[in-house]
């Protein structure tokens, strides 16, 4: 069943409320921001969309201007000494002058996208 505007707003405003980790207890929340026509099957395989939509987007926008290893280096290094601060983009990115403020969220959702998948992807036997 398609999924209508109003079903795709909510699940929109989940994301960015309860996050984009994917684990069971955010899908969970996502499910209930959505309300209950939606089957946690139909708000996984929602999710696994979005995130790939998101990916897409974010891989041009690196190609069209590649992170370099130092970025990539200090990226890390200011994530760790921010990574519980709810501002932490704002504050890497004043440090990280060489990029915005969107492209470093980008960079990060990129980044836990590629985690989610190595962890959810089943193991070849």
């Amino acid at each position: 069943k398609e999924w209508s505007q109003q079903e795709l707003q909510l699940f929109h405003e989940a994301i960015g409320q309860y996050g984009k980790s994917g684990s069971g207890v955010e899908l969970e929340m996502i499910s209930k921001h959505v309300g209950s026509n939606r089957s946690m099957l139909d708000i996984k395989l929602q999710y696994q969309r979005y995130m790939k939509m998101v990916r897409q987007n974010i891989e041009e926008t690196e190609r069209i201007n590649p992170w370099t290893t130092e970025e990539h280096k200090l990226f890390e290094k200011l994530l760790l000494e921010h990574y519980e601060d709810p501002d932490k983009f704002q504050k890497i990115a004043e440090k990280m002058t060489s990029r915005s403020i969107e492209e470093i969220t980008q960079h990060y959702h990129k980044l836990s996208y590629d985690i989610v998948h190595i962890l959810t992807r089943p193991l070849s036997q």
